[in-house]
């Protein structure tokens, strides 16, 4: 089964302080790696992922890591500029989409 994935990571992860001081919450690492890892590989290993959307948010250190990290993946990022919550995040995300005849995932 092909899905698409949108992952609203814009927050600014105020219950994870002081560890999301300087970084996204997607990028505490728990284990010793960035939690955006453990978010890309469950989905991998369970479905064909057609194309993935990462709404962030102040910091640029999700889609610099995802970039150098993820090649194989078709990983598109958009900024949530204005913090009003998931339900945006994702809506920014939605709009995206280039294939919505298939279905998405939000994660």
């Amino acid at each position: 089964m092909k899905v698409n994935l949108i992952i609203p990571a814009a927050g600014q992860a105020t219950r994870l302080r002081p560890l999301s001081n300087n970084q996204s919450k997607a990028m505490v690492r728990v284990n010793g790696k960035p939690c955006i890892d453990f978010i890309l590989e469950k989905i991998t290993e369970h479905v064909e992922v057609e194309e993935v959307i990462i709404v962030d948010g102040a910091f640029n250190d999700i889609r610099e890591y995802v970039q150098r990290r993820w090649t194989r993946m078709n990983v598109t990022f958009a900024k949530q500029e204005k913090l009003t919550g998931p339900r945006d995040a994702i809506h920014i995300g939605a709009m995206l989409i280039k294939d919505t005849s298939i279905p998405t995932v939000v994660w």
